[in-house]
């Protein structure tokens, strides 16, 4: 790839990891909370988007408005069901809670879309533009970073130059004051969790004529997104922006130049750490064991996995149930 497209590409595939980032940041702001089924609602967003687009035939100006609702909807319901009760309770759960909610999501994407990728036309991304000799880029890749810092800029002169943005982000600093100036907190952070969601059926819209539609989509996406927030500052709409197109930039770059071995990371060696990084946490607990130390585990998956990797004695130290749970109910 030419050193133009590579750098038009990079910022296309970057905005896309920013306009998530900025979902992230949006919640982050106003709730102190961070929304970690990103991911999902992208995902929805795009299949969305194909039913209404594509196999329903709908228009733009009715079916695109109706994938933003609905992922407005999506951000509302992990609000109140999945952030809201733990906060009120001073927990932080929430975490947990909005992985839990992704992933069922995500699994009914693939129950309703299945697992095969699936073409997403769009006039925008049918004829690249040469500019320059033997290579070209879709218009919609010229498109798609515009769209990026506009909405970069938007959120951030919302927040920082009208009235409603400096509330929504005085309700994260101090909730009480925030009441008592009459600014409805429940609704503020139930707002940044519809907007946060919006941006991600925006980002997944954008990038699923150039990618096509999955089930699992948004799990990438939402992983390399969160990088960006926390690189660029989960606080700074600026930040998470700039810092997801770097990272655009530099998986587009080292793809062309180094290959895709180096941007993707292979299953098998993850896997393979896994299992290594069992049998030393086993071994560990092998020697606590022969020191006299206390030691149990609380299931037997980690210590199958770690014989079945060569540690012929991991069951040499007893599990939470036999050692405790077990003599209870033996006592009746």
């Amino acid at each position: 790839m030419s050193l133009l497209p590579a750098i038009i590409t990079g910022l296309a595939l970057g905005s896309m990891y920013g306009l998530l980032a900025l979902g992230f940041h949006v919640t982050y702001a106003v709730s102190g909370t961070v929304n970690f089924s990103q991911g999902s609602s992208m995902t929805l967003g795009a299949v969305a988007g194909y039913f209404f687009l594509v196999l329903w035939g709908w228009p733009g100006a009715l079916g695109i408005p109706a994938v933003l609702a609905i992922c407005a909807l999506y951000g509302l319901i992990i609000e109140r069901y999945a952030v809201r009760p733990f906060v009120q309770r001073g927990s932080d759960n929430w975490l947990m809670a909005t992985v839990a909610v992704g992933i069922i999501v995500d699994n009914l994407m693939l129950f309703v879309f299945g697992k095969e990728p699936r073409g997403f036309p769009s006039m925008l991304a049918v004829k690249p533009i040469q500019i320059v000799e033997g290579a070209g880029v879709y218009p919609l890749q010229l498109l798609i970073p515009v769209i990026g810092l506009l909405l970069a800029t938007a959120l951030h002169l919302f927040t920082r130059r009208t009235r409603h943005g400096v509330a929504m982000l005085a309700v994260v600093q101090n909730p009480n004051a925030a009441r008592l100036m009459g600014i409805d907190v429940g609704r503020a952070i139930a707002a940044s969790y519809a907007v946060s969601a919006v941006l991600a059926g925006i980002a997944a819209l954008l990038i699923a004529p150039l990618f096509n539609v999955s089930s699992e989509m948004g799990t990438l996406f939402g992983i390399k997104a969160f990088a960006a927030a926390i690189i660029g500052g989960l606080g700074s709409a600026w930040g998470v922006m700039l810092a997801g197109l770097c990272l655009g930039l530099i998986e587009v770059f080292a793809t062309s130049y180094l290959g895709s071995v180096y941007t993707q990371i292979d299953p098998k060696v993850v896997e393979g750490a896994a299992k290594r990084s069992m049998v030393d946490h086993v071994r560990a607990m092998l020697d606590f064991h022969k020191m006299g130390v206390p030691t149990l585990d609380y299931g037997n998956n980690i210590r199958q996995m770690a014989k079945e990797e060569g540690l012929h004695n991991a069951f040499d130290f007893p599990g939470f149930v036999p050692a405790y749970i077990r003599p209870l109910f033996c006592r009746g």
